[in-house]
């Protein structure tokens, strides 16, 4: 048996944050097109800074992530991101099978993404919107 270690914890307050050193990223900056397309149709185009703290380890890696912050932090922008992440790597490999293989690709239809919420309502309407939203990367999403 070997003790996994422990997790990083990355808290997001006044203290170790302080307002001042807080800083915003611009939507269209954390990732390349396709994927940033999930946010055209948005009507905001900056993250805000607990999305903005997070994007570039929801951006560039595979680490699992917990997110416990207040109704309106912007938890499921930073769901958006990781789904975004999932996307982009699925098809930076369609990209390579389509030059290997001669092939027109698209998002694998075998990766799945669970999203939770407290009441089936709030599922319908992210789905709807996502389903939406979510042809501007790959039209068979």
């Amino acid at each position: 048996y070997t003790p996994s270690p422990d997790p990083i914890v990355h808290r997001l307050d006044s203290k170790n944050r302080p307002q001042h050193t807080r800083r915003n990223v611009a939507v269209d900056q954390v990732f390349k097109a396709p994927v940033k397309n999930l946010w055209k149709s948005s009507k905001f185009t900056m993250f805000n800074h607990v999305q903005s703290e997070m994007a570039n380890l929801l951006a560039n890696s595979d680490d699992n992530v917990i997110v416990s912050a207040p109704t309106g932090a912007g938890k499921t922008a930073l769901f958006e991101m990781a789904m975004a992440r999932l996307f982009e790597s699925n098809l930076d490999g369609r990209h390579l099978r389509h030059e290997m293989q001669g092939g027109i690709g698209g998002v694998s239809k075998a990766r799945k993404v669970v999203y939770i919420a407290p009441n089936k309502a709030l599922c319908e309407e992210r789905q709807s919107d996502w389903s939406k939203r979510l042809t501007d990367i790959d039209p068979g999403v």
